[in-house]
């Protein structure tokens, strides 16, 4: 079974460092082999652009189960 997580954020910000057990398939895909409710995973995020005069940012992540039958 694989598990992938993709994840996104608002304009001006990216993920730049990323922690935890997974192989990086591409920036914005991470595989993990294995996942449980006590699993973890970091990020660091890096502003690219001047944020003043926002008053929140948005992070959006989803994660696919997927097995060798489909």
């Amino acid at each position: 079974m694989y598990h992938y997580r993709k994840h996104s954020s608002s304009l001006g910000l990216t993920l730049h460092t990323f922690y935890g057990n997974f192989f990086v398939r591409s920036t914005d895909l991470l595989a993990m082999a294995n996942v449980n409710p006590d699993s973890a995973f970091g990020v660091q995020v890096q502003m690219e652009e001047n944020l003043t005069g926002l008053t929140s940012v948005c992070f959006q992540a989803a994660l696919l189960y997927t097995s060798s039958k489909g």
